[in-house]
């Protein structure tokens, strides 16, 4: 199975839907839309003290139940000030039957979803 369908182009989707709700980080879903997904998902992260780390990675089968991968990862860990706000984002295409999911690792931070739209 390809990555991208020869007859679907990844700039076009005919529904796009907020699932922000129906979402939530460390757990795995599974594009069953039969065709290519676009996961778009941002985040507020809000620092509580010194050193903290902040971590989001994006993982995803590339080929039906072959496993997931981290495809994308960022993050950041340093001294800050409690209080201070970072914004941080993940953006992703998930071929038809493949899982996905994003994954965080924090230490003395507040991650706060902010919106999770999918579209196909």
């Amino acid at each position: 199975m390809p990555f991208m369908s020869q007859n679907t182009p990844p700039y076009r989707f005919s529904v796009v839907g907020d699932v922000t709700g129906a979402r939530a980080v460390n757990t795995t879903y599974t594009n069953n839309t039969g065709k290519n997904l676009m996961v778009a998902m941002a985040s507020w992260v809000m620092v509580l003290g010194s050193p903290y780390t902040f971590i989001i990675a994006s993982l995803m089968e590339l080929i039906p139940g072959g496993g997931l991968v981290n495809i994308e990862q960022n993050g950041f860990t340093g001294a800050g000030v409690a209080g201070d706000l970072d914004y941080i984002s993940a953006n992703f295409l998930v071929p038809p039957g493949c899982s996905y999911r994003i994954n965080t690792t924090e230490n003395l931070v507040v991650f706060t979803l902010v919106s999770w739209i999918e579209a196909y």
